[in-house]
């Protein structure tokens, strides 16, 4: 099978199992505590000056996590929203992320605000300009979204909002990995990622990467006591002052193992990150080709991920059809992405996503499937 699905989990290397079963053969060896203690350096410190060097962060504000969405949650659930202040958000924000601002929006009595895009789809970099202010208390931005390939300007947005007391959340779950993303330029209070997907690493990891200022802001009702302990008067306090204390201590050690050597992976093709890519440009020019197809490609930059609706057949026969031909592809739901894809009704799609490992001949093989049913 040819896989276009990294979007949604891409294939890990051989070299990411081996280190995963390494780990475990150990746990069985010697028990489950003593392997921790045998791969210690790595799972402490190596990890986190790995994520420093792939994406120019500091090691001491990464942390990790077993999900993306779970690290963007324990932040902003820890994070006190000043009352009647506004949240902004875009029409490309992740389903799972409105709903927790809207809940937070609706608990601080703050207003959930939709930046504008102009008729291509770009988000209205003037309109933010011109209505920023000290009024806004958060400004999430998914750098590339799940459901299309649009590359936002993170970095011209985090210029747009440095000086202001706005908290600045940037989702590069579908970035990272496939583009080059770096935290220092994009300049962001929160950047979370996904290992699973365009890292090609196990399922059961990500990231994120906390800004002093927001790791100040945030209060956790609850701390691990690998990062906090409890004085003889019963007042806890924290013994470390990194991003780390916003983790469990409890976790799976081996994905995180694996999770190490995909990383290490990454740091070998970082040159291609800043390149596009020329297999995602054919796919992409093949599909918006053929008549019968419907392409999901706002903005004037895209990146990895096409999303389309075929004008003749169903989400359901395509994926069929695509999967008999050897293709892995994946069904998007429109209210994953509701702002944008429901409006304009998108209420289902085939999601197209191209990697590292997928070549120019495997995109054409692909279109010219797609080409033989629309004739």
């Amino acid at each position: 099978m040819i896989h276009f699905n990294t979007a949604g989990a891409g294939v890990t290397e051989t070299s990411v199992v081996d280190r995963m079963k390494a780990y475990f053969e150990l746990e069985r060896r010697v028990g489950s505590y003593e392997a921790e203690m045998y791969y210690d350096k790595m799972l402490s410190k190596d990890i986190y000056a790995q994520l420093e060097s792939v994406f120019n962060g500091k090691a001491d504000n990464f942390a990790l996590f077993d999900s993306s969405t779970r690290a963007w949650a324990t932040v902003l659930g820890a994070l006190p929203i000043r009352s009647a202040s506004e949240i902004w958000v875009t029409p490309y924000e992740y389903a799972g992320f409105l709903v927790t601002l809207h809940n937070l929006a609706k608990k601080s009595d703050a207003n959930l605000r939709f930046i504008p895009i102009d008729e291509g789809g770009n988000l209205d970099l003037d309109w933010m300009a011109q209505n920023i202010s000290n009024d806004v208390s958060i400004v999430s931005i998914p750098h590339v979204p799940s459901g299309c390939g649009i590359v936002n300007p993170v970095e011209e947005i985090g210029e747009i909002i440095s000086g202001f007391e706005a908290f600045y959340f940037v989702d590069a779950c579908q970035s990272v990995g496939q583009i080059e993303v770096d935290c220092s330029r994009i300049g962001a209070d929160l950047i979370t990622g996904a290992g699973r997907k365009f890292i090609c690493g196990p399922r059961g990891t990500g990231f994120l990467h906390i800004s002093y200022r927001l790791l100040k802001a945030v209060h956790p009702i609850s701390s691990d006591l690998h990062a906090c302990d409890i004085d003889s008067n019963m007042e806890p306090f924290y013994t470390t002052s990194s991003a780390r204390r916003l983790e469990l201590s409890e976790k799976n050690n081996a994905v995180f193992v694996g999770f190490y050597e995909s990383l290490r992976l990454l740091q070998e093709r970082e040159e291609e990150l800043a390149r596009p890519s020329e297999a995602f440009l054919k796919l992409k020019g093949e599909l918006l080709s053929i008549n019968d197809i419907n392409c999901i490609v706002p903005g004037e930059v895209n990146s990895g991920i096409l999303s389309f609706i075929h004008k003749k057949y169903t989400v359901d026969f395509l994926i069929r059809y695509l999967h008999s031909h050897g293709f892995n592809v994946w069904r998007i739901k429109g209210s994953h992405t509701p702002r944008y894809m429901l409006e304009r009704g998108v209420e289902e799609a085939i999601r197209v996503s191209v990697s590292h490992k997928n070549t120019v001949a495997e995109c054409e093989d692909l279109a010219s499937k797609l080409k033989q049913i629309s004739r």
